[in-house]
């Protein structure tokens, strides 16, 4: 009996002792486990430190690169003497000179083509003027021809030597009635004509018009001459001085020049 309680404790304690010691190995097994978690934390923790210090190496090698290039930069602008200066400054000029020269000539051709346009439209004007009134001759003519026969029988009784060829009677009529066409227009035109200079000296003195917008008002909207005299007398006020080109933003004005 004794012996088989000795037994029973000793297995009752033989089992204590398993239990101890498997309570020891988890405790010792989580200690392990804490202690690779650890050292995983501090392996990220180095890991990052040696990123961040690559990254640092490598803004360091950027900045001293970039400090060898501007002190190379640096270097160079010393090697430049004064008198490399001094010629860069003159080619400088030379080239502004030049740019400015080719926009004189631009505005110079803008001006010329202006005229050329006013040119061709006072030509075409001339035509159509010469047309209308080679027609108006024409059909001057024809009625003259039918009043003929008339005027030749009425005359011939009263005065025979009037009894000319058709020829040299047509002549004197045409003579005549230009003549009273000159006397008649030789008294209007001086008074027109500086009425209308009048009318254009205003507009260019406002500074805004171009030659086809003046055009416009004088011939089409006051209707107070016609296009080939216009450009008439626009020539004559050029020159004589008085006129010039501008420009304007995108547009070429003519203005007036003071007296």
């Amino acid at each position: 009996m004794v012996l088989k309680a000795l037994i029973r404790r000793n297995k009752e304690r033989g089992s204590d002792l398993k239990n101890l010691i498997k309570e020891a190995f988890l405790r010792v097994r989580n200690d392990v486990d804490d202690q690779k978690n650890v050292l995983n934390q501090q392996q990220n923790n180095i890991s990052n430190l040696v990123s961040w210090m690559n990254f640092v190496y490598n803004n360091h090698k950027r900045l001293e690169n970039s400090h060898r290039t501007l002190t190379f930069q640096h270097n160079q602008q010393k090697l430049l003497s004064k008198q490399d200066i001094v010629n860069l400054k003159q080619w400088i000029d030379h080239f502004n000179r030049v740019q400015s020269e080719q926009k004189n000539r631009e505005k110079a051709i803008l001006g010329d083509l202006e005229a050329l346009k006013a040119d061709l439209r006072t030509a075409i004007s001339c035509m159509e003027e010469a047309k209308s009134e080679s027609s108006s001759i024409k059909s001057r003519i024809g009625i003259l021809e039918e009043a003929k026969p008339a005027k030749t029988e009425l005359s011939a009784p009263v005065t025979p030597k009037f009894s000319i060829p058709v020829q040299t009677y047509q002549k004197p009529e045409e003579e005549r009635s230009n003549i009273f066409e000159r006397k008649i227009l030789q008294r209007i035109r001086p008074n027109r004509k500086k009425f209308i200079i009048k009318e254009i000296e205003a507009l260019l003195k406002d500074g805004k018009y171009s030659t086809s917008d003046i055009e416009e008002i004088v011939v089409l909207e006051k209707n107070l001459c016609g296009r080939t005299s216009f450009f008439s007398y626009l020539k004559e006020m050029k020159l004589k001085g008085q006129v010039s080109y501008a420009q304007v933003a995108d547009k070429q004005i003519l203005i007036l020049n003071e007296k």
